[in-house]
């Protein structure tokens, strides 16, 4: 009796773990909605981030995220992340009033 609990546990783990998984796969393929977007006006690389100041109708925003290269002029979103408030940069030596962190950007 005690093999079929056993197999009973492991089947329902198992199609947990399957479960789990899809769903991983699903957010991994599904196309990120941006928390803003807008125009790029100003961009700069500090210790591994890559700062891009956006504009959009008239507001600006600043958003952080892994280096990479991105350009004055385009046209970007930024994936959905954490806002802080006074965060400083040491390596920039500069102080944001609020700024996203977030783990891409979004070409459009």
């Amino acid at each position: 009796m005690s093999g079929i609990i056993k197999i009973l546990i492991y089947s329902v783990l198992f199609l947990l773990i399957v479960g789990q998984a899809q769903a991983f796969s699903d957010q991994a393929t599904a196309p990120a909605t941006p928390q803003i977007s807008g125009t790029v006006v100003e961009t700069m690389n500090a210790s591994g981030y890559t700062y891009v100041r956006i504009l959009n109708k008239g507001m600006e925003a600043w958003a952080a995220v892994p280096e990479t290269q991105v350009k004055v002029g385009e046209e970007v979103g930024i994936a959905k992340g954490m806002v802080m408030s006074n965060f400083t940069s040491k390596s920039l030596g500069r102080t944001f009033s609020t700024i996203l962190f977030s783990q891409r950007i979004i070409r459009r």
